[in-house]
């Protein structure tokens, strides 16, 4: 998101006031339970895309363990 123009959503976001607490309040939501039930929603047929998925959560679970400071450095990137 450094990049000027490098991420599809920057200048949009960049023309709007965000109101943060909602969205930092739907990361905060979710729960392990959650976020393991996505995983375990893989069909049976998409089994080789597991280890992606996976990874994918553990980013997920690691921006909502850390979605303050994840907002603050979005913030910042869009000034």
């Amino acid at each position: 998101m450094e990049r000027p123009g490098a991420h599809i959503f920057r200048i949009p976001l960049q023309r709007h006031v965000i109101d943060w607490e909602p969205i930092k309040a739907a990361w905060k939501g979710l729960s392990d339970a959650d976020l393991d039930g996505y995983q375990a929603a893989i069909p049976p047929e998409w089994a080789i895309a597991l280890p992606a998925v996976g990874g994918a959560i553990e980013k997920i679970r690691n921006a909502r363990d850390n979605i303050d400071a994840c907002v603050i450095e979005v913030q910042r990137v869009l000034t």
